[in-house]
């Protein structure tokens, strides 16, 4: 055993040796390409004749991407946060809207197609939040819908009913879904109302004092 790990201790040794020339001459040279190799040791082979091998750094990077690939939360969470600065109106009491985005304020794995697929670029299970003001001009309490939709399709179980006060009166809607998401999927948030005013209110930034403007809709994902 001794003379194993003698022979451990001179190999990682020359191991040290080759390292040092290897990041010495990187220094100089000040660049790496793509088919460059660096050394590196085994620890699993302590207790055997251990010799030091070679990858490449494409080597590298193509492994890594597959990680990324097959489970992006070991490496990094995708996010996306966006809103919305314009009023979204009520198209058709006979039909529904979807809400859309023209602001991608933190994009990052998560991305927005034709303004309201939010689309995951990895894939796993996300958590989908927004909060979008409501309002209307009619004086009697009036109701609406807020649903999401995959690819398209109703997600089931997931609509919530609202009840807007009167015309001067703004309503948020605020919660989150989760949902599983392969890459390329997408989810969208749609809205339902009979009342014709009813809306997705934007509004200005205020003055004296100074506030922020008020999207009409607040949107973010994540992978879990």
């Amino acid at each position: 055993m001794a003379s194993i790990q003698r022979r451990d201790l001179d190999t990682a040794r020359d191991f040290g040796r080759h390292l040092n020339k290897t990041l010495l001459l990187q220094s100089i040279n000040n660049d790496v390409a793509t088919n460059d190799v660096l050394p590196i040791l085994d620890v699993s082979e302590r207790y055997e004749l251990a010799q030091a091998k070679q990858v490449s750094i494409s080597g590298i990077y193509n492994g890594i991407s597959q990680v990324i690939t097959q489970n992006p939360s070991s490496v990094f969470r995708p996010y996306g946060a966006f809103s919305s600065t314009e009023t979204q109106t009520n198209a058709s009491v006979a039909g529904i809207n979807i809400a859309t985005v023209n602001v991608s304020d933190l994009p990052d794995g998560v991305t927005v197609t034709s303004g309201s697929q939010f689309t995951a670029n990895y894939s796993g299970v996300y958590n989908f939040q927004f909060s979008a003001q409501l309002a209307k001009d009619s004086a009697n309490a009036k109701q609406a819908e807020i649903f999401f939709r995959k690819n398209g399709v109703n997600i089931p179980n997931s609509n919530t009913i609202v009840t807007v006060a009167g015309s001067s009166a703004q309503h948020v809607a605020a919660w989150n879904f989760f949902v599983p998401l392969a890459s390329g999927e997408y989810v969208q948030l749609a809205w339902y109302s009979n009342e014709s005013t009813m809306r997705l209110l934007a509004q200005t930034s205020g003055t004296n004092p100074a506030r922020p403007t008020v999207p009409s809709l607040i949107a973010t994902m994540t992978l879990v």
